[in-house]
């Protein structure tokens, strides 16, 4: 009685996933036909698209193709062990999941030309429209040949070597100490190894109070011999 009952269940399962399946074809081939029309009329351009999209396309028809015949011989009451179009199957899961980090960063330009194809322009203040112009360069190099030509006297003519501009170079100002005295540079000393070694000893302690290092303890013996 229990085996009839989960047969029934079954059934009733299978015929419901059956009439999913035949109402997602019959809309399917609603969206289709037009598509096919304009095709066949020459009213749909398809060439010089990206051929991403042609691969994906391929790889997604192909993979409806192989899970068709898996249902086929599912609904045949056949078996499906050992069958190619499993083997098929994989693959091409495999494939489209490795392309998705690259549909990801393509579908904002996808998004953007499908955008500007619905509306026939573009709009003028979209900030990612604007884009480096490197022609625009140039006229620094412009600048520096007519510096060039303003230095040449009459009927001279300009070397085919390039002149750079001079650019001084960067120096850090320098205490002069020529004129201290030796006891001067001796105190001096002294009093920058005094503020290098409080430096070492604070940063010691800050470093014991905050990190969550362990603190090494150092333990000597020192032995006087008389």
């Amino acid at each position: 009685m229990i085996k009839k009952m989960n047969l029934l269940k079954k059934k009733e399962e299978a015929l419901h996933l059956l009439k999913e399946i035949g109402d997602s074809s019959k809309q399917a081939g609603d969206l289709l036909q037009p598509l096919l029309l304009k095709l066949q009329n020459k009213q749909l351009v398809i060439e010089n698209g990206l051929s991403f999209l042609d691969m994906k396309n391929q790889l997604l028809l192909f993979y409806l193709i192989n899970l068709c015949q898996i249902i086929i011989l599912k609904a045949s009451g056949k078996s499906i062990e050992g069958n190619s179009a499993i083997e098929r199957l994989i693959e091409l899961r495999v494939t489209l999941d490795k392309i998705r980090p690259i549909d990801q960063k393509l579908k904002y330009q996808i998004e953007k030309l499908v955008k500007i194809a619905i509306k026939g322009s573009r709009n003028e203040n979209d900030p990612c429209r604007f884009k480096a112009n490197p022609g625009n360069m140039t006229a620094l190099g412009d600048d520096g040949d007519s510096e060039v030509s303003d230095d040449l006297e009459d009927g001279e003519k300009p070397e085919n070597k390039k002149i750079n501009k001079y650019v001084p170079p960067k120096l850090a100002a320098v205490h002069y100490d020529g004129d201290d005295t030796y006891e001067i540079k001796k105190q001096k000393l002294i009093d920058r190894a005094r503020k290098h070694a409080l430096r070492s000893s604070v940063m010691q302690e800050l470093k014991e109070q905050y990190l969550d290092t362990p603190v090494e303890i150092v333990q000597t013996n020192s032995l006087k011999q008389k």
